[in-house]
């Protein structure tokens, strides 16, 4: 499956490799930059925040003033989410978060219920 439209690739998460996922994440952007349109989902305590692509490793250290992130949320049934009242579409998710709660398949399965599109 080819992809032409915005891929959200979702990260970060509760687990030891917490890190790992935004090393990994910032990589996968910097090498596919111009090839997909990647859009960045960063998972922390629980939220989800959509992040600007000119974000660096220290943008993660304070999260909560930080204008690069904005806290959104997901719906069912819809490939889309609003920040700063702007509708951002995607067509699929792709999760790059590590460790427990991501990668045992529960964060997989949270979008399936939701009916989101999950590239694999």
């Amino acid at each position: 499956m080819i992809f032409m439209n915005n891929i959200l690739m979702v990260f970060g998460g509760n687990s030891v490799e917490h890190e790992i996922s935004i090393v990994t994440s910032l990589q996968i952007l910097n090498k596919y930059k111009g090839k997909y349109n990647l859009l960045l989902c960063y998972l922390k305590d629980g939220d989800f925040y959509y992040v600007k692509n000119n974000v660096t490793i220290k943008d993660f250290e304070r999260i909560k003033h930080n204008k690069k992130f904005k806290k959104i949320s997901f719906k069912a049934n819809k490939n889309y989410f609003y920040a700063n009242l702007k509708k951002i579409e995607f067509e699929g998710i792709l999760i790059t978060a590590h460790g427990m709660n991501c990668e045992d398949g529960l964060l997989y399965s949270y979008f399936k219920t939701l009916n989101l599109n999950i590239i694999s």
